[in-house]
């Protein structure tokens, strides 16, 4: 099994003129990368988060825009009043500017006529505080 992966790296898989290479290309395709995180400290108590790379600027002295990033981080507890039917929110969601902004229009973060991302869209902060009250009507 192992001879049969080391069959196929090659040495293009090493070569760090290849990386280089790849590194100096004139980047078409935006990427983007995102990770989160939810943690149940009980079961009537979560936090969460989320951060977000549109671009980072690794060479700030040819481009003088700031890393296109942004995060959000949240609370939510499940029957705070111990009613039966409430929960609460409370969340924090910072991005900067640029993000969500494309060199092309056909890089518009759009999927069928809608944006995708947060609704903020670039340069916002919010904070945010909700209370959810469920009642059943018989």
């Amino acid at each position: 099994m192992l001879e049969k992966v080391w069959a196929k790296l090659t040495l293009p898989n090493f070569s760090p003129c290849l990386i280089t290479w790849v590194n100096k290309i004139e980047q078409e395709v935006n990427c983007n990368v995102a990770l989160d995180a939810e943690i149940n400290l009980t079961q009537k108590i979560k936090l969460y988060g989320e951060w977000m790379a549109d671009d980072f600027i690794f060479h700030p002295d040819v481009n003088p825009y700031p890393n296109r990033t942004g995060f959000l981080a949240g609370a939510y507890f499940a029957e705070p009043l111990g009613s039966g039917n409430t929960d609460f929110r409370i969340e924090y969601t910072h991005i900067n500017n640029y993000v969500y902004f494309p060199r092309h229009s056909w890089q518009d973060y759009l999927y069928q006529g809608e944006y995708i991302g947060h609704s903020l869209g670039p340069d916002a902060d919010q904070f945010y505080l909700g209370l959810t009250l469920t009642y059943q009507i018989d």
